[in-house]
C-alpha cells in the first residue's frame, strides 16, 4: 500500500479504483474534481471529456462529447461543473 501525507492528512493510492464501462479506457487526463456528493469527475483529453463516478469509483455518466477540442481545468462550485 502506497501513503503519502501532508499536513493532517494522509492519502492511499488505490490502484484501478475508477472503474469505467467495460471496454473503456481514459485518454490523457487534465484534471480530476469532487462535488459535494463525493461524486468524481474527470476530464479527459478524449471523448466523451467529462466522466463521473460515484464515491466506489462506479461510473455514473459521460458528456461533453464534440464540445470540447483540448481540455485543461475543471472547477467544481457549489456543485456546479
Amino acid at each position: 500500500m502506497t501513503q503519502a501525507s501532508t499536513g493532517n492528512h494522509t492519502y492511499e493510492l488505490i490502484r484501478d479504483f475508477l472503474k469505467p464501462p467495460n471496454g473503456e479506457s481514459f485518454g490523457l487526463v487534465s484534471r480530476v474534481a469532487t462535488d459535494s456528493q463525493d461524486r468524481v469527475y474527470v476530464f479527459q483529453r478524449k471523448d466523451p471529456p467529462v466522466v463521473v463516478f460515484d464515491r466506489d469509483g462506479n461510473y455514473l455518466t459521460a458528456w461533453g462529447t464534440g464540445e470540447v477540442t483540448d481540455p485543461h481545468g475543471l472547477k467544481i462550485v457549489d456543485d456546479v461543473v
